[in-house]
């Protein structure tokens, strides 16, 4: 998320990843405190949702906290979760820790109180209190506080351009010692950090970016070590932010100027790729602009557009979202449709469907239909509910999520390789389940994801019945990644993520072959 004082490409020698700094404003002491808390919670259980714990935090405590502090707070913990497996071992191989927890332990003891509060801190009322009680009676709550302050201040002298005297004062406030803080410091520096590494390239690759080994092993099979470190490297890193316009109430160019002249005088650029999109370059308060709340546009990066574009929808036709969420993808094939024939929009999770009603009322959308699903009972429901054939079917598959970890920090942690591995018999029968569902003389489905995996994207379309009776097209040119070696004009159907956008990839089958394909002249066909 930020970039490394020591840094440089870590494909090559580097110790740590390489990203971009930003402006250190001086602590206070809450925030500091605060940070620790947050980053002390996924030292004990490393799979918890802490985006949650920290909006939750923020609600509960942050009263007293400027706004500047809260994007530090953020930053800083979002960041060491990022991060984890590199400043873990960087503290853990610097010896920093050693004999603090012991003598530090024993203090606490002695003041029964103060331990019950540090505990007491640390619980998270987002739904992880119950894993989180469990750790606790495993591990003390004051050293997973200590350990938290460690990692702390090797992300500042990491990832942070800040003052020596900042860190220091940072160490005061967690009650660690100069000489511990100078360990630190010294060990990031050091030669003896790249030696501690492990000496296989992927697993090297694993640590310097934080990646669980069966991730990185997976992308450097599939993409070489090479793509593995540019997709790690930016995986540590904020990602931009992309705005979809919502054609149904304005067009790009107007809300550009809208925008321009907002109190807040937000500049955006156009994207290369997505009609539809712009790109905030600047911070931006987003769900406080008159524009969102009218309905205007929504946040949506870049390639989540592409596939809804990919669709190539049209006014009066039938589709069907059958993996819809909470609906960015749905919106948009309603925008391209100009609020126009009929959508129904499917998923097993109730609440992301509530969502989206709201968003549908917000961007002025009346052709939307929601159903809820049951895994296993998708057909007969649909058939129940009379939607028995659609001029095109878009399948965005749950998946392994590996284009957009930026955007989820702690996903990269919950995964775990075994249900990862289940994932590609699931995207398979879901993609015969549209063709079952798809108009039988000229249907086209749309494969998507929002992962890199082979296993999940190609070998998913080729293994799938879709290769026998459809013909598997292309409205953007197969390229290994955008902007790099197509003259067309057009994005790839895989998208690696960099600092551009995220990572997704893209699949257009058609029944009947390219003719029945409804392509505007700008498209450009190609045979898979």
């Amino acid at each position: 998320m930020m970039s490394s004082s020591v840094g440089g490409d870590s494909s090559s020698s580097s110790n740590s990843p390489s990203l971009v700094p930003p402006s250190v404003p001086t602590p206070s002491r809450l925030s500091i405190l605060l940070s620790r808390d947050l980053i002390a919670r996924f030292v004990l259980v490393p799979d918890i949702i802490l985006e949650n714990s920290v909006k939750e935090t923020f609600s509960k405590k942050g009263a007293g906290l400027s706004n500047e502090e809260r994007i530090q707070i953020s930053r800083r913990v979002l960041g060491c979760s990022c991060n984890r497996r590199w400043l873990l071992h960087v503290v853990e191989k610097s010896g920093v820790e050693e004999g603090v927890v012991e003598e530090k332990d024993g203090k606490a003891g002695e003041n029964s109180e103060e331990s019950d509060s540090r505990v007491e801190g640390l619980k998270s009322a987002e739904g992880s209190a119950s894993s989180l009680e469990a750790a606790l009676t495993e591990q003390s709550a004051h050293a997973a506080q200590i350990r938290a302050g460690f990692l702390l201040l090797a992300y500042m002298i990491a990832f942070e351009e800040s003052e020596s005297i900042r860190r220091q004062e940072t160490a005061r406030i967690l009650e660690i010692e100069d000489g511990r803080l100078r360990r630190v410091e010294n060990f990031i520096h050091s030669a003896e950090l790249s030696d501690s590494l492990p000496e296989d390239p992927t697993h090297r690759l694993a640590v310097q970016h934080s990646l669980p080994d069966w991730m990185a092993e997976s992308l450097v099979k599939d993409f070489g070590v090479a793509v593995c470190s540019l997709v790690g490297r930016v995986s540590n890193e904020a990602g931009p932010t992309h705005l979809r316009v919502n054609t149904l109430k304005t067009d790009r160019e107007t809300l550009q100027q809208r925008l321009l002249e907002s109190d807040e005088r937000v500049h955006t650029e156009t994207l290369k790729w997505s009609t539809w999109g712009l790109s905030v370059p600047t911070k931006m308060n987003v769900w406080g602009n008159e524009g969102w709340r009218g309905g205007e546009f929504e946040v949506q990066d870049e390639g989540s557009q592409l596939i809804a574009q990919s669709c190539v929808a049209k006014p009066g036709e039938r589709w069907l979202d059958l993996c819809a969420g909470s609906g960015g993808k749905t919106l948009g094939l309603a925008a391209a449709m100009q609020n126009e024939g009929v959508i129904v929009a499917c998923d097993v999770d109730r609440n992301k469907l509530d969502n989206l009603k709201a968003r549908c009322k917000r961007a002025g959308v009346s052709i939307v239909e929601v159903v809820v699903l049951s895994d296993g009972e998708e057909l007969e429901t649909l058939t129940e509910k009379g939607h028995c054939r659609f001029d095109g079917i878009l399948v965005d598959a749950p998946c392994s999520q590996l284009g957009i970890l930026r955007r989820h920090p702690s996903v990269r942690f919950r995964l775990k390789e075994a249900e990862v591995e289940l994932l590609p018999a699931l995207q398979i029968r879901l993609l015969r389940l549209a063709e079952s569902l798809v108009c039988p003389s000229s249907g086209r489905v749309v494969y998507a994801t929002c992962t890199l995996r082979r296993k999940e994207n190609e070998d998913v379309v080729s293994n799938g019945s879709l290769t026998t009776s459809y013909e598997c097209v292309t409205l953007l040119p197969n390229l290994l990644q955008g902007g790099q070696g197509g003259d067309s004009g057009l994005p790839p159907s895989r998208l690696l993520p960099d600092y551009f956008g995220d990572g997704f990839f893209i699949a257009c089958s058609v029944k009947g072959g390219l003719e029945n394909l409804p392509l505007e002249k700008e498209h450009i066909k190609c045979s898979k």
